[in-house]
């Protein structure tokens, strides 16, 4: 998984695609997470906790 910072200069005529989901399945909060994907592969996720 690669970080949001520092991941590299952006290269013109490349283009991908991303998505971003909230997964709330859990009832606790602190195991609710935010993911990034890019060209649909988890890219960068943050949970609650």
């Amino acid at each position: 998984m690669a970080s949001l910072l520092g991941y590299g200069k952006p290269h013109p005529g490349i283009y991908h695609t991303w998505a971003i989901k909230f997964d709330r399945r859990d009832s606790d909060w602190t195991k609710q997470r935010l993911i990034w994907y890019r060209d649909g592969a988890e890219f960068y996720a943050v949970t609650g906790a």
